[in-house]
């Protein structure tokens, strides 16, 4: 199935889908379905402290406060976990293009280099230092790069801070208007997350926010299939193609297309944003263990097919979300309101020191 095909038919069997929702009318939902986000169930109880207080407060909150506030912290802490792991895999970028401009015969040892790395300085400066400069051959070869390609990696660290803000007040927002005694719709049979409560959302607020982790994916479709949502050209596509359990190669043609395609397909590209959420499932944010796995190959001279990918899977049970025309929550506005405080989701030293490690790797090669 194509791009365009894809994109039609997922779009279809969302709005299929949307067609079996359930609008929970001012009751609380099944404890069977709280207790499964390790939610403390209580009869409606209103409640004015400061967690989740535009819905507790009103409508009522249907488990115990402290249960949410752990439920979100614990959440928001591991979202900090996640910024190191995207840290970490944005790195790899650099060794993957100059894995495929070896693997395609663009260099090969003797390669002369720029070793002017003030373009590396200059990056690292406008980031407040999250890294120390990297100077080896790698990153010199990776500066002979188009600009553009350079920018995929660029713009993916300094997206790294937003991209995981706006999923950290959309998962706070779900546990928020999930815990109350609101109305809201809600399905609890949406595809490619099964199991999990998926909340309609509004279409505008939801995918303006997710489109912040645009860049981050983006990355992860060059560096997974060698597809770029933003240019057609696909400068890896001779090259990588290794499903990780994460992304589907549709996902990333389908973005590419609705992206590139412009305005018009505007909610498209939000829905498809949307599609992918899932609170304890980020789909291109892989692992440390997968990110070293791919650190390791890129530092061999191995062919593409050689490679064994370490596979995705979901750290925890899940809020997912799918776009509803009337009745969508702006799950993003209940975050910002739900008394977690707000993070900046940037790993600090620790990514520095990863950084030097991840960025050495490939130096060994020449």
């Amino acid at each position: 199935m194509n791009g365009k095909s894809f994109l039609v038919a997922f779009l279809v069997v969302a709005a299929a889908n949307a067609q079996n929702l359930t609008n929970n009318n001012g009751t609380c939902l099944a404890s069977s379905i709280l207790t499964a986000y390790n939610l403390i169930v209580q009869n409606a109880a209103i409640n004015n402290n400061r967690t989740c207080v535009n819905f507790f407060s009103t409508s009522g909150a249907c488990v115990t406060v402290g249960s949410v506030a752990t439920a979100m912290t614990i959440h928001n802490n591991w979202l900090a976990g996640k910024a190191r792991d995207a840290q970490v895999y944005a790195l790899q970028y650099i060794n993957a293009t100059v894995y495929w401009q070896t693997q395609n015969r663009v260099i090969n040892s003797t390669t002369t280099v720029n070793n002017n790395t003030s373009w590396w300085n200059s990056f690292t400066n406008t980031l407040s230092g999250w890294w120390t400069s990297i100077s080896n051959r790698s990153t010199s070869i990776f500066n002979t790069s188009r600009a553009w390609i350079r920018n995929v990696f660029s713009n993916n660290v300094a997206a790294i801070p937003s991209c995981l803000n706006a999923w950290g007040n959309i998962t706070n927002g779900a546990y928020c208007l999930a815990s109350s005694a609101s109305q809201f719709v809600y399905s609890i049979s949406q595809p490619g997350a099964t199991g999990d409560l998926a909340l309609g959302v509004d279409l505008t607020s939801t995918g303006l926010a997710l489109a912040n982790c645009e860049a981050l994916i983006d990355n992860y479709c060059h560096q997974t299939f060698g597809i770029s949502i933003n240019n057609a050209s696909m400068p890896f596509n001779q090259t990588f193609n290794w499903a990780d359990g994460g992304m589907t190669v549709d996902q990333c043609t389908s973005l590419q297309t609705a992206k590139i395609c412009g305005s018009s397909c505007q909610a498209n590209l939000y829905n498809a944003y949307i599609n992918l959420f899932q609170s304890y499932f980020i789909r291109f944010i892989p692992s440390q263990a997968s990110s070293t796995n791919l650190g390791n190959f890129y530092n061999t001279t191995n062919t593409p097919n050689q490679y064994v990918a370490v596979q995705s899977a979901t750290s925890g049970k899940s809020f997912s979300t799918y776009s509803v025309n009337t009745g969508g929550s702006n799950l993003v506005n209940i975050g910002m309101n739900s008394g977690q405080m707000s993070r900046n989701y940037i790993y600090g030293s620790a990514a520095r020191a990863l950084a030097i490690l991840v960025s050495a790797l490939f130096a060994l090669m020449f």
